[in-house]
This record gives C-alpha cells, structure tokens and sequence, in this order.
C-alpha cells in the first residue's frame, strides 16, 4: 500500500491531509483511475497456448481486483 500510496501522491489524486469524510465514489474512482496503468500490468494472467502460438495476456473479469490478487502481486 506505501507504493501505491506513493503513485497517488505524486499524481494529486491522494486525499488532502486535513480532509474529513474525503471518500466517497468519485474520489474512490479517481484513485483507481490514477494507478491502474501501474497496476494492470501486474494484475495480467499469462495463458500458455498450445501450438506454438504466442501466449495471451488477459484477465477474466476486466478491471475486477482482489485485493489478495493485488497484494500477491
């Protein structure tokens, strides 16, 4: 959590440090929207496919996270 706390300071999108009551679903949205490009990669299932062909990088249910997915990770 101090990594990601870490990219949301950096991009303002963490609460202000005297805010009361700061999350709600719009700021919550904002946050997420502000590290799932650093997230995502990590949160990928890497499929092997017979035949040679190249494996295939995707997630069952798009942008769902576990947060035990996320802290494994």
């Amino acid at each position: 959590m101090i990594a990601i706390k870490y990219f949301l300071l950096m991009r303002g999108v963490w609460k202000p440090q005297n805010a009361m009551n700061y999350w709600n679903g719009e700021t919550v949205t904002k946050l997420w929207n502000g590290v799932w490009d650093d997230l995502n990669p990590h949160l990928l299932t890497v499929t092997k496919i017979k035949g040679g062909r190249p494996p295939s990088f995707h997630k069952s249910c798009t942008s769902s996270l576990a947060s035990r997915t996320c802290h494994e990770n």
